[in-house]
């Protein structure tokens, strides 16, 4: 008897699962089971029978939905690191082109010292004194700016609430270190 009652069960919640719970059905089962129709057990057969339904029905709702929040969480996790990883790229880029003007800088600072010193030694074979010589041959150079590396600050923790057909809702934490979703 109790073999006949779960494999009853199990039919009417796996056939109930996508749609509407009839209470026809579920009386069926009651009636199938062999309780008497109209009395107080049977009653609290087809309340039970629906009851179960309906909790394997949301656990269903919240299992789909949490399987969108990770599919939404992986794909947003993934264009982040695209986008990080187009910023490293760009950032390296500077960071060569910068390297690369300092390098020019120090190579043109070189040889305008160079310049200096060879033109002070002309002023002062000129009869100039050392100091108006280096006062006269002064000169600077603009210094850029080095570029500052992109944050990782876009790789938190991201929250998403969401909210069943039946009005109940469970919030959802996406962990992009580990790829992970944690639904509550």
């Amino acid at each position: 008897m109790k073999k006949l009652f779960l494999m009853a069960l199990f039919s009417v919640i796996s056939a109930q699962a996508h749609s509407d719970i009839l209470s026809e059905d579920l009386m069926q089962v009651c009636e199938v089971i062999g309780y008497e129709s109209k009395t107080e057990e049977f009653g609290a057969c087809v309340l039970a029978l629906r009851d179960k339904a309906k909790l394997n029905k949301i656990a269903e709702l919240k299992q789909q939905h949490r399987k969108a929040a990770e599919a939404k969480f992986a794909a947003m996790h993934e264009r982040q690191q695209r986008q990080h990883q187009e910023q490293l790229n760009y950032y390296r880029q500077q960071q060569q082109q910068y390297e690369e003007q300092q390098a020019k800088i120090q190579k043109e600072k070189e040889r305008k010292q160079n310049l200096a010193l060879m033109e002070v030694g002309l002023r002062m074979m000129g009869g100039q004194t050392m100091q108006d010589s280096i006062s006269s041959t002064a000169g600077t150079l603009p210094i850029p700016q080095a570029p500052t590396a992109p944050s990782l600050e876009s790789f938190q923790n991201q929250n998403q609430r969401i909210t069943l057909p039946n009005g109940s809702f469970f919030d959802c934490t996406y962990n992009p270190t580990f790829k992970t979703t944690n639904c509550n």
